[in-house]
């Protein structure tokens, strides 16, 4: 019975270990999901310049540990392969992925 015991203590240890660095991970971000529609228009019109026609009906606003807020989009194209883009609150491109590599 007492290895039992010290492998359910071990393991309840390493399950308490897991959630708190995940939640350390995570510490002083918010993201929250908006309507296109609902971005700032900066924000709007960077997204649609780089889409190459992608829809995205919902878009992720994230406010970082900083204060900085990006806006991310992600998308599939009609051939089926993945977008990302991430834009600054203020319409500044931040970062780009087209699994086409571009």
């Amino acid at each position: 019975m007492r290895p039992q015991k010290q492998i359910g203590s071990g393991l309840l240890a390493v399950v308490i270990g897991l959630v708190m660095a995940v939640s350390g991970c995570t510490e002083g971000k918010k993201e929250v999901g908006l309507k296109f529609a609902d971005c700032p228009a900066a924000v709007q019109k960077t997204i649609i310049d780089h889409a190459g026609g992608v829809q995205f009906p919902a878009v992720d606003k994230e406010t970082k540990k900083d204060g900085r807020v990006v806006y991310e989009a992600k998308g599939k194209k009609a051939d089926g392969k993945e977008i990302e883009i991430k834009v600054a609150a203020d319409g500044r491109l931040v970062e780009f992925k087209d699994e086409d590599g571009d």
